[in-house]
């Protein structure tokens, strides 16, 4: 039986009375049986459906059934959009007046349809809504017998599931409030409201406007923050319209109260932030440059110059600079940082002189911004700078530590570096040592002579940079410090000798392991060690004892005459695993007496040292 929809009626409403006239009172099976469902009409998604099975013209249930964008999170609904979190169709409200008058038969006769059956208000689904725009009565959502709030699924809607009448409790009828009038005539297209400040707003701007607009008044003056509970959001919107209401004199009335809690302690420091707190950093300040936005940006602004917070010539919130400046605001987004770590390079290159007034709307003279930030491309970070020396982060820390290598001063905690700077350590180590395509006889690379006689990479570096230490030569095809060799005569014998205390490269050349995995298996507990900041010790004993057990990969694989992975996948097969190994530890490390058994050799570690050094000092092997 065809039904017609009331003015302001969504596809929900429509539902449960189209079901009523067909006899069917369970409006969850209705919907199924006309190919439809509850949520689908709550988003708005199968409204085209049940219109073209009531035989109904496009568009008239979609005109007031909300429709539902999630990327951007609104609804449109009427004539207006709101927020998601300003509309629910989950539970309905109503309003008793509304659903009395319903009932009332000479007010059914006025209808197309006459059947005298309550129907819901689209505009009810408002969270906004305290009231009913047409009676002034306070809108229920629970029943008033049984206190359970109300679902789509059965009918008529103005009668509880327990067979209560929604409408039978005691209702008072009077003025509407303002705002719930206010938000049902925007939603019914009537878009002239009386308030310059929400002229050409849509709901979706609006509703949070006056709640922000209600905040500055009765939240906490000056706060960092914007803090209102979801129970209290209402009256911020209700006190926020009072506010628009009477724009400009009731918003300078709540500035002057927020500059007079702040004191004058707030007054004697000046800015922006201090003084006004969230309501200028976290809300007008990044507001967009709409109507509404330059409104609120000039009324504050020219109450902060009145009060002797800014001066008239600062750039900020739509004053703009001159073409020749950039405020410090814009300044740090050409420069990619934050306005904190802006100032203070601007300060030390003195385009901010020390003592002025520095907030984020002063200007700068924008050449000297350029200047910086052409600096700035100019340096790499730590780890570029370890790939053109072709370090890792020990050797390279190492070198920063020396002072060999200088971060630039820019005012953040990661460290850069200027490309030259790393470019001339390069030069000035390699000098104009010859290039060779092997490492020549006698000679050791750079990581191996760290390795075998236990010095620092950064400590050779140090040498050579202060000619204790010739460089032979440099390998054909390496443009960093690992292709750099020297002689090994010129090295003192491992330093680690008679020692009780070994630092990480000693402990790394007497165990043959690399610095890194060294580090590993004392982070594992399995070599006792030390450490004070950034420096490593351990105790020779300790070493002692860890050679005795362990044996790396290497070492093993050089007393068999065998490649390392080879050694690995021949250790593997007789059921040996590496006690650690990659990929957590670079290096494969063995239990020695287990894996020497396997293999059938019986060395022990001062033999096995002695033989990988009879290996020859000028052999150019990594260890893997």
């Amino acid at each position: 039986m065809r039904l017609y929809p009331n003015a302001g009626e969504d596809a929900l409403s429509y539902l449960v009375r189209w079901g009523v006239r067909n006899g069917e009172w369970n409006s969850v099976r209705f919907a199924a049986n006309i190919g439809v469902s509850v949520d689908g009409l709550r988003t708005g998604r199968q409204v085209g459906i049940m219109e073209s099975a009531a035989r109904l013209p496009e568009g008239t249930l979609a005109a007031w059934s909300p429709t539902t964008d999630t990327r951007s999170r609104t609804i449109k609904i009427g004539a207006d959009v709101v927020r998601m979190q300003d509309w629910s169709a989950s539970a309905r409200r109503w309003c008793p007046a509304c659903f009395a008058s319903d009932r009332n038969p000479t007010a059914a006769l006025g209808r197309v349809e006459g059947d005298g059956a309550p129907w819901h208000r689209a505009v009810w689904n408002l969270a906004a809504l305290e009231k009913c725009p047409e009676h002034g009565t306070a809108l229920r959502s629970c029943c008033p017998s049984c206190g359970s709030a109300q679902d789509w699924d059965h009918a008529p809607l103005d009668t509880c599931a327990c067979g209560a009448r929604l409408q039978s409790e005691k209702f008072s009828v009077g003025d509407a409030d303002r705002l719930s009038t206010f938000v049902a005539n925007r939603v019914r297209g009537a878009t002239a409201n009386g308030s310059w400040l929400l002229d050409g707003l849509p709901l979706g701007r609006c509703l949070p406007l006056l709640e922000r607009l209600g905040l500055s008044e009765l939240g906490k003056p000056g706060a960092r923050w914007a803090s209102v509970r979801a129970s209290g959001a209402a009256r911020c919107t209700a006190r926020g319209y009072e506010i628009a209401s009477s724009w400009p004199r009731r918003f300078i009335e709540v500035l002057d109260g927020i500059v007079a809690a702040r004191g004058a302690e707030a007054m004697s420091h000046g800015g922006m932030t201090l003084t006004y707190g969230w309501v200028h950093e976290h809300w007008i300040n990044p507001m967009p440059s709409d109507d509404a936005g330059r409104m609120l940006k000039a009324a504050l602004l020219d109450h902060a110059t009145a009060h002797g917070i800014v001066s008239e010539h600062e750039m900020l919130l739509g004053r703009e600079a001159s073409t020749s400046s950039l405020t410090l605001s814009q300044a740090a987004s050409e420069l990619g940082m934050g306005h904190a770590r802006a100032r203070r390079l601007l300060v030390r290159r003195e385009a901010l002189p020390a003592g002025r007034r520095r907030s984020v709307g002063m200007t700068i003279d924008r050449r000297e911004v350029e200047r910086l930030r052409q600096e700035r491309a100019r340096r790499i970070d730590a780890r570029t700078a370890r790939g053109r020396l072709g370090l890792g982060k020990i050797p390279f820390r190492g070198l920063v530590e020396l002072g060999l290598l200088v971060p630039a001063d820019d005012g953040h905690g990661n460290e850069r570096f200027e490309g030259s700077d790393v470019e001339r350590l390069l030069e000035r180590i390699r000098g104009s040592a010859p290039i060779t395509d092997t490492v020549a006889e006698g000679c050791m690379a750079l990581p191996d002579a760290s390795r075998k006689f236990g010095v620092s990479i950064a400590e050779l570096v140090r040498r050579i940079a202060t000619s204790e230490l010739c460089v032979h030569g440099s390998v054909h095809g390496g443009g960093a410090l690992s292709a750099v060799f020297v002689q090994a005569s010129d090295l003192i014998g491992p330093a680690c000798d008679g020692k009780n205390v070994l630092t990480l490269q000693e402990a790394s050349a007497k165990l043959w392991i690399h610095p890194e995995a060294v580090l590993h298996v004392a982070r594992a507990g399995l070599l006792a060690g030390s450490r004070e900041g950034r420096a490593w010790s351990f105790s020779a004993v300790a070493v002692d004892a860890f050679d005795a057990a362990h044996v790396s990969n290497s070492r093993i694989a050089a007393s068999v005459a065998a490649s390392p992975r080879s050694t690995i996948a021949r250790l593997a097969g007789m059921g040996i695993r590496p006690v650690v190994g990659p990929p957590t530890c670079r290096q494969a490390i063995f239990a020695r007496s287990a894996s020497e058994q396997a293999l059938g050799i019986a060395c022990g570690p001062q033999k096995l040292s002695m033989q990988l050094s009879n290996d020859g000092c000028g052999s150019s092997r990594r260890v893997r």
